[in-house]
């Protein structure tokens, strides 16, 4: 990836560029310098070598050249050839001897030196023997149609005796100088070759030494820097908030990602996907675009993008912002507001300093201002001056301390009718943590107030009437309960037979006249204890007793019915003292009225089972007996007073449907509970629970019954 560099960073890079190309200059100057200094010495060495060898060859030359003038002028002695023929080859003899001559003394004043002063000697006696040889031979040259001129003859023999002797011999001494000049000659320049490719090392040793080697450590520092830029690019890169998406331009492939990218759509960028596998419909690739586009994740969750378009080059980058959550959490709040408006309740939205955002259609309904006339304004535009400055002091304390606040409140209506309103008030906070904002729901419960205010008069009236009732029955005991005394006293008298022996008859009427009374003074007892508990003013006179013995005198006091009825009542204990602090009065109470209804309920035959356990919880005592049993629906009904179950057999029998309700009472004073279980045609069990702080310290956790029948 190819991104802009920061400024600072643009001159050091400027250096670095300039520096390098100084180097790179000086470095191709001298291999051009040594190129140049090795091919000189290449042309040197082979054109100089040639030269010399072209002399070596031209001067053997004059040899066979030497010869010809000889043999030609031979010929014109002995008459063997024209004289105009010989004179020709004679002069062009000559004249290529002279040139090859010409060339000697060219390359000697070059530079050339034979290698000793013999030579140079060697030379000279060669030049004054073909200046004699030329001399003659130009004779003989002159003279070659005179056959019979002495002179010429003479010349002729002088040239014959030069090359076959002297001139010879001085020639043969001369090429051999010049080839030991020409071998001279090589190893100078070989030692010089030799001492050009150790210069030439040399400099190349000098040059790697003072411009490769720093020039190598220049670029290896300037490639690390350059992959510690590419590091630091990435990181940057890949920490950026939004993704970032490099394309190709030709054919729109993602070439890089960073990781905001892979982690938005889930591809990496290894896997090197399509824009179009992104975006389904992509914005236009060109400068300074910016769209809302809807995109695709790898595993197919929709996605909703705002996309930014750079142009580099053949290259797009993509600036991508996943706003997915953003649009639907916009959706949400929408959605939300639906909600609000179709709530039946009054909505309020208000700003932190309780100025109206937000009201829905069943705030106008109940409050008669419109959406418009309430937005922008407080909720004091409901303020009725009639709710308690309390209350309102309470509301704000509440809200600045960042609670909520729940409270009824008098407001008024736009057409100055009062309503009663239950509001929750709750603040709301912002991602700082800062309230930014109260939610209040508002429910109009005037109606409701109103039929309060109905049920409070009923229920004064009410306890008015239960106040008088217990007045009443409080007034009258003692007038009920003189007379009753009076009769039942009399009617024991008179069963006692005190007075004279009664006959069948009358003995009859006078146990029914006691039965009658004493059950009319165990009615008007109950009523009396029922008004006393529901009027709070039963108090109860609490002892230390050993529950076996309250057991004990409860068996012992329906011992009687229970013989009657032929229902035994056994008794299950625990072994040693259970000791309990209690009103024994009103625990013994509980205790008959539970064993009269096994018994008065059961088969006979069948018997009642008094069970007391003890335990961490506290104690139990439960009274079971198999009798008709109660319907489930009507457990509820026998615990109310007066309520009885409509079970025909249980009607059948005698009671006021005071007994359980009284019991309950008692119970619950001592801080315990009545339960009562019960199926038809089985049985009920009525269990009394008291808990474990009626039971004196050392009570034993768990300990063995002891069975008791009576």
């Amino acid at each position: 990836m190819r991104f802009e560099l920061k400024d600072q960073l643009h001159g050091r890079w400027e250096r670095i560029g300039v520096l390098l190309r100084r180097r790179l200059l000086a470095f191709l100057l001298l291999i051009g310098a040594t190129a140049l200094g090795g091919y000189t010495t290449f042309l040197l060495v082979v054109v100089e070598g040639a030269e010399l060898g072209g002399l070596i060859n031209m001067v053997g030359r004059q040899r066979m050249l030497s010869h010809r003038v000889a043999i030609a002028a031979l010929q014109v002695r002995d008459g063997m050839a024209s004289g105009e023929t010989v004179a020709a080859a004679i002069t062009a003899n000559l004249d290529a001897m002279d040139i090859a001559f010409a060339r000697l003394d060219d390359t000697l004043a070059a530079g050339l030196r034979l290698p000793d002063t013999a030579d140079d000697a060697a030379l000279a006696a060669l030049r004054t023997h073909y200046d004699s040889l030329k001399a003659n031979a130009r004779v003989v040259a002159l003279e070659a149609g005179l056959l019979t001129n002495v002179e010429a003859l003479a010349a002729g023999d002088e040239v014959a005796r030069l090359v076959a002797g002297p001139f010879t011999e001085e020639l043969e001494r001369v090429i051999k100088a010049l080839e030991r000049a020409s071998r001279q000659r090589h190893d100078q320049i070989r030692l010089y070759a030799v001492a050009a490719t150790a210069g030439f090392m040399a400099v190349l040793t000098l040059l790697g030494a003072r411009l490769l080697w720093p020039l190598s450590r220049d670029v290896e520092g300037v490639v690390l820097h350059l992959a510690e830029l590419e590091t630091f690019q990435r990181a940057v890169v890949d920490r950026l908030p939004n993704g970032l998406l490099v394309l190709d331009g030709d054919d729109g492939v993602v070439e890089q990602m960073n990781d905001e990218a892979e982690r938005i759509f889930g591809w990496s960028r290894d896997d090197r996907p399509r824009l179009t596998d992104l975006m389904p419909v992509p914005p236009r690739l060109e400068e300074d675009t910016r769209v809302r586009v809807a995109g695709l994740s790898r595993h197919g969750r929709d996605l909703h993008l705002d996309v930014r378009v750079r142009v580099a080059g053949r290259r797009h980058i993509l600036i991508v912002a996943d706003v997915t959550a953003e649009v639907e959490a916009r959706a949400d709040v929408a959605a939300l507001y639906d909600v609000l408006e179709s709530l039946p309740v009054c909505v309020v939205i208000t700003d932190c300093d309780g100025r109206i955002e937000f009201v829905n259609a069943r705030f106008s309904e109940v409050t008669g201002y419109s959406r418009d006339e309430a937005v922008g304004r407080t909720p004091a535009l409901l303020k009725s001056g009639r709710t308690p400055v309390a209350t309102y002091r309470d509301l704000w304390q509440s809200l600045a301390a960042g609670r909520q606040w729940r409270g009824e409140i008098l407001n008024r209506r736009s057409n100055g009718e009062l309503f009663w309103q239950y509001e929750a008030i709750t603040p709301l906070r912002d991602g700082r943590g800062r309230i930014s904002r109260y939610f209040v729901i508002g429910e109009d419960v005037t109606p409701m107030k109103e039929t309060e205010e109905r049920l409070r008069a009923a229920l004064i009236n009410a306890q008015e009437a239960s106040r008088v009732k217990s007045n009443f029955l409080a007034s009258m005991s003692h007038e009920l309960r003189t007379p009753l005394n009076a009769i039942i006293g009399y009617s024991e008298l008179m069963q006692m037979q005190v007075n004279g022996t009664l006959s069948p008859g009358h003995s009859e009427y006078v146990e029914s006249i006691l039965f009658s009374g004493r059950h009319l003074l165990d009615l008007i007892n109950d009523l009396l204890d029922l008004s006393k508990i529901e009027a709070g003013q039963m108090e109860l006179h609490e002892e230390t007793v050993d529950l076996a013995d309250i057991v004990d005198t409860a068996v012992s006091l329906v011992r009687e019915l229970s013989a009657r009825a032929g229902v035994p009542v056994r008794t299950l204990l625990p072994d040693g003292s259970l000791r309990l602090r209690v009103d024994v009065l009103r625990l013994r109470q509980v205790l008959i009225n539970l064993l009269t209804n096994a018994i008065k309920y059961s088969e006979p035959g069948f018997a009642v089972t008094v069970t007391v356990t003890v335990d961490a919880a506290g104690v139990e005592m439960a009274v079971e007996d198999r009798g008709s049993g109660i319907a489930e629906e009507d457990l509820e009904r026998v615990m109310q007073p007066f309520g009885q179950a409509r079970n025909a057999l249980v009607r059948e029998k005698e009671g006021t449907g005071l007994g359980l309700p009284i019991c309950r009472r008692l119970v619950e004073l001592h801080g315990g509970r009545l339960d009562l279980h019960s199926r038809l045609g089985v049985g009920t069990r009525a269990t009394v629970r008291l808990p474990a702080e009626r039971v004196a310290p050392a009570a034993p956790a768990a300990v063995p019954l002891r069975v008791k029948s009576g």
